[in-house]
């Protein structure tokens, strides 16, 4: 994960906050299969395709200027991403930048 290296904690707890050494909203979304397929074969390996969606996920949240999911809980987020919605763009990003932000989450 481009964006997380299992050291991240929510600044109320001292728990870690990742599961498989990432942060829920940066996770690709085939990381999440695992846990609705309930076949022993689907462990995702994570691959560069991972990093870049991690990217234009951390993309969306520096042109919106907030936390991609910011309310949301942990299954919340996870249905959410894996059912494959993203986050509506923000008013006012440059349409060239939303386009290229679309191919790569």
């Amino acid at each position: 994960m481009i964006t997380d290296f299992d050291l991240s904690k929510s600044l109320n707890s001292t728990k870690s906050i990742t599961i498989s050494g990432g942060m829920y909203a940066f996770m690709d979304p085939l990381c999440f299969q695992q846990y609705f397929n309930f076949k022993e074969d689907t462990k995702f390996k994570r691959e560069k395709l991972s990093d870049i969606y991690s990217l234009g996920v951390i993309f969306w949240e520096l042109s919106s200027g907030r936390p991609p999911f910011k309310g949301m809980t942990h299954p919340a987020i996870i249905l959410h991403i894996s059912s494959g919605k993203r986050k509506s763009p923000i008013d006012g990003t440059p349409n060239d930048f939303l386009e290229k932000l679309r191919i790569i989450v």
